[in-house]
């Protein structure tokens, strides 16, 4: 027999009022939302919907040069959220344990440049870096990891190395407090108990930081998927991304239809990885002690 435990009228009132209160004082931002965000996604998938072809939110993707164009949007994206993450580990580590105030404001301000320069600014600087008379061409040359005739610039790897650099900076962001949570006496522990020093960090960082590291991919692939400036820029107009066919749809072909089918695409690429992000979040380490607190 189990006995109930049940708060005194005033407290009961005071936790409805609270949160009518709450509700009131959040009415404009759900208003924003609801007109700003979910209406359009809303009308967007009713308009694909509607006047689709036979192939419905897929007829986009009949042509090889469509699918080979997400293909690309999926993997140089994915790249980037992995590479995105792993660097941003690094950084985050040297930010919050350094005992160097110059190392620190050294990194924090490389982190936070990405922020202070417009897209065409970082682009155009990666172009004049990777063209054929460029100084990282020529030392890669002069080292001989890159033949007299081979090219940097207008390839996949250039405009992965232009989203990692402008990526970097989210995932350091979202990974900087929970590093900077992590105490000191952990890891000394576990050094203790004869773990090296990598495999304190393994041991004790991931675990500690596994929320944080599952939320910064998600944040930088959902934004990566939806790059146009730096995959023409750096990739050239022959491997563009899936927002630039979006552009090409609405200016040059004047397909509305079309573009609102890739734009929706995207959408639903986005709103899926988001899904699976949030149902791997229940298996990782601290997601299960949180889960165990509360029962």
């Amino acid at each position: 027999m189990t006995a109930s435990i049940s708060l005194p009228r005033p407290f009961r009132q005071a936790r409805s009022s609270d949160w009518n209160a709450g509700l009131l004082l959040g009415l404009p931002a759900y208003l924003t939302v609801l007109a700003v965000v979910a209406y359009p996604m809303g009308r967007l998938a009713w308009d694909v919907v509607s006047t689709a072809g036979p192939g419905g939110i897929l007829d986009p993707l009949r042509s090889a040069a469509e699918r080979a164009a997400l293909l690309r949007t999926l993997r140089v994206s994915g790249l980037v959220a992995v590479a995105s993450v792993a660097l941003g580990l690094f950084v985050a580590y040297a930010l919050a344990w350094s005992r160097s105030r110059v190392v620190r404001v050294s990194l924090w301000a490389s982190v936070l440049a990405p922020f202070w320069m417009s897209v065409v600014v970082k682009n155009y600087a990666f172009v004049l870096l990777l063209q054929q008379q460029g100084p990282v061409t020529k030392a890669l040359r002069s080292a001989g990891l890159l033949s007299a005739h081979g090219d940097l610039l207008y390839t996949e790897g250039a405009v992965l190395v232009g989203m990692l650099y402008a990526m970097l900076p989210y995932a350091v962001l979202v990974l900087y407090p929970s590093v900077r949570n992590v105490r000191a006496e952990q890891l000394q522990a576990a050094e203790t108990l004869g773990a090296g020093r990598l495999r304190a960090l393994r041991d004790v960082m991931l675990p500690a930081t596994a929320p944080s590291l599952l939320s910064a991919g998600t944040l930088v692939f959902v934004i990566s998927i939806g790059f146009y400036v730096t995959p023409i820029v750096l990739g050239g107009v022959g491997s563009p991304f899936v927002a630039a066919r979006v552009h090409e749809q609405i200016f040059e072909y004047f397909d509305l239809v079309g573009a609102k089918s890739y734009a929706l695409l995207l959408m639903l690429t986005a709103l899926a990885v988001f899904g699976l992000s949030r149902f791997a979040a229940r298996f990782l380490p601290q997601s299960r002690v949180r889960g165990e607190a509360r029962r």
